[in-house]
């Protein structure tokens, strides 16, 4: 008989009555172990029912023994099954701490969550247009946020029911867990990603709104400059008015003089024609002096930065120089012959120098325009042979720059940072080495008294011509670029003999020496003639043509 039958059919021996039911009671303790205990039975019990079968006729012979040997195999078994038991509730054990773990890190997040959304709405109020995007994305993380809570609480729910499997059962679900700590790690990062995003429009913002104030603060001096123009320009109207009639009644009171009675009203001259010849060669020859010096100071490039200056500086140049001379200062090489950059730099000091030998009162405002629109219809309707306009603008500029500007020095420090820049944007242009705050540095330095004096012999000569010779009128010339060449009344200043072809028109480039014309009265009343005194020097179009290109 089988040690399975005997406990089955409830063979009893002396001294094991209850032992069996009490040996099961002893081993196993919880319904998983009665389980697995009652499936050893049931192997137990298949195995006892063939053993009948084969060895019926020696049952009662080895009875004994095989209830001694299914006892012993029966407790060896039942120790691996307790055995595999506590493996499995350890396993059980340290599940249920993963998910507890996950479980708190899991709360963590939506705490750190809510509060961050907390946060955003906080400041999405001060940024709503610029930040309505962000709303959407922060109400789908939430929404991503408690999905992956709820997957992970339904992950809980399933691991607790599914912790009676197998080791492989366990390890699936320990898998899942990952991955769900995966998705909550990139949910964190998703905020910090949008919690970056509103610290970036947040400071967008407070630029936005720093540059708005900024904007309003600067609309508001440009209102009251331009109120104060306003009331400058309507002063300036009045006197105007005011001035037209004094000469008006001039005029008149001057128009019924004899001609012998004129010569008592003519100023005499202080400086002579001669004098001012004299000073214009001279006011030409130092640009000319300066500007091939400077041109030669300077490291060019083989080929013009592309950089933020250079090209802010093409823009304001063709508007001085003329957009043939920026061409030509672009695409030919000065690193050997810097000729082009010599003639750049002349034609802006002959253009500074006549703005200032031809002003009025220095300061460029309306009264600029107005006074010598004033002196030409003085002069058209006078008929004393120019004498009380050539007096009356002799001493409104003597007038005008004295109340205006005591000394030269305060026309020089007016007209010097212009020019400077002006010779800056052309180093720029030509490619000089270096950036615009070294280029400054190094004219300012090495050559700023060449630039001085050349403004104070421009000051010079507006006195010389305005205010102190007032039997003619005297007028610096110059041409600007694209005029037909003429040698009646201009000199070719670097003459190439490339324009000599009959059938071609030269054309000029650029003025580099000053001339000078002088108007007189003529015989007939109201009439005045135009005299040439000194032809102006040109470089013509087709110089460029001969210097060598950039590669």
């Amino acid at each position: 008989m089988s040690w399975f039958t005997y406990l089955n059919n409830g063979t009893k021996r002396e001294g094991s009555s209850g032992g069996w039911e009490e040996r099961r009671s002893e081993l196993a303790s919880s319904p998983t172990e009665w389980e697995v205990l009652s499936q050893s039975e049931e192997r137990a019990r298949k195995a006892g029912s063939d053993g009948e079968r084969a060895d019926g006729a020696d049952e009662s012979d080895n009875e004994s023994l095989t209830v001694i040997e299914g006892e012993e195999d029966l407790a060896n078994q039942l120790d691996a099954v307790k055995g595999q038991l506590v493996v499995v509730s350890r396993e059980n054990a340290s599940l249920q701490e993963k998910l507890s773990r996950a479980n708190s890190a899991s709360t963590q997040i939506e705490e750190k969550s809510n509060r961050s959304v907390i946060r955003m709405r906080a400041e999405l109020n001060e940024a709503q247009r610029s930040m309505a995007t962000m709303e959407t994305e922060i109400a789908k993380i939430r929404a991503e946020a408690k999905a992956a809570t709820e997957e992970s609480q339904q992950a809980q729910v399933r691991a607790r029911l599914e912790m009676k499997g197998t080791k492989n059962v366990a390890e699936e679900k320990t898998q899942k867990l990952t991955r769900v700590e995966l998705q909550n790690e990139a949910l964190r990062q998703e905020i910090k990603s949008a919690n970056d995003e509103i610290e970036r429009l947040r400071a967008l913002s407070s630029s936005l709104t720093g540059e708005r104030i900024r904007s309003q603060e600067s609309s508001g001096v440009l209102k009251e400059q331009a109120r104060s123009l306003e009331k400058e320009n309507s002063i300036m109207n009045e006197e105007i008015q005011r001035l037209t009639g004094q000469n008006t009644q001039v005029l008149t009171l001057l128009g019924i003089r004899t001609a012998d009675e004129r010569s008592q009203f003519i100023r005499q001259d202080l400086s002579s024609e001669a004098d001012a010849v004299k000073k214009l060669a001279a006011l030409n020859s130092e640009i000319y002096d300066a500007a091939a010096y400077m041109s030669d100071s300077f490291t060019y490039e083989l080929q013009v930065p592309k950089t933020t200056e250079v090209r802010d500086a093409l823009e304001r140049t063709p508007k001085m120089l003329g957009s043939t001379t920026v061409s030509a200062l672009t695409s030919k090489r000065h690193d050997e012959d810097p000729l082009m950059v010599q003639i750049a730099f002349q034609f802006c000091m002959v253009e500074c120098c006549r703005r200032i030998i031809t002003s009025w009162c220095f300061d460029g405002s309306k009264v600029e325009e107005a006074l010598p629109a004033l002196y030409d219809r003085i002069r058209k309707t006078e008929s004393q042979a120019g004498i009380v306009s050539m007096n009356w603008r002799a001493l409104t500029r003597t007038l005008a720059r004295s109340m205006l500007h005591s000394q030269s020095a305060d026309i020089s420090s007016r007209a010097m940072p212009m020019l400077t820049e002006t010779l800056v944007d052309v180093l720029l242009v030509a490619g000089c080495l270096g950036s615009r705050a070294q280029i400054r540095e190094k004219l300012t330095t090495q050559f700023n008294s060449r630039m001085s004096n050349i403004v104070a012999m421009a000051v010079r000569l507006n006195e010389i011509t305005g205010e102190e010779i007032t039997s003619c009128d005297l007028k610096v010339a110059s041409y600007s670029s694209g005029v037909d060449f003429d040698a009646k009344i201009m000199e070719d200043g670097y003459d190439d003999n490339k324009w000599r072809g009959p059938w071609e028109q030269p054309r000029v480039l650029c003025t580099t020496e000053l001339g000078l014309h002088k108007k007189v009265p003529s015989s007939s009343e109201k009439a005045w003639k135009k005299l040439l005194v000194v032809k102006p020097k040109i470089v013509l179009s087709s110089l460029p043509g001969s210097l060598s290109h950039r590669d």
